[in-house]
């Protein structure tokens, strides 16, 4: 529960920064009319996977278990496509830039990354 929470705080928080065009991205506000990337919103999809997950711990059925398997790891797997993409440089080459990846895009793959985890220990009692 405590990672859930922490990975729809963590979509709050800055995930990456264009250093020289003072441009800062989330994964609330991923997109930017006159910057370079353009996403939406990311916390939707985050929070969504994060909410069915802790209903399905808190169900406690075993077949829940592999429905929460699959929730976990789609949204893992959507948390290595954001840092994939919000870390990419725009502009490949000599003159490109690179964005600087905050503490909030690490903190979405590490509590996405516990919640697996915990879909894999959590022991479900069989009737």
């Amino acid at each position: 529960m405590i990672a859930a929470a922490g990975l729809i705080g963590a979509c709050f928080l800055p995930w990456t920064e264009y250093v020289f065009q003072h441009v800062e991205y989330s994964g609330f506000r991923g997109k930017e009319n006159e910057g370079i990337l353009t996403v939406g919103s990311q916390w939707i999809p985050h929070t969504l996977f994060a909410m069915v997950s802790l209903l399905l711990f808190a169900a406690g059925k075993e077949d829940g278990k592999n429905a929460n398997i699959l929730v976990a790891m789609l949204n893992l797997v959507w948390a290595i496509k954001n840092f994939i993409l919000f870390t990419i440089c725009s502009r490949p080459g000599m003159f490109g830039e690179c964005p600087q990846a905050k503490p909030g895009l690490i903190l979405v793959v590490v509590f996405s990354v516990i919640i697996q985890v915990m879909t894999f220990l959590s022991q479900y009692k069989t009737e």
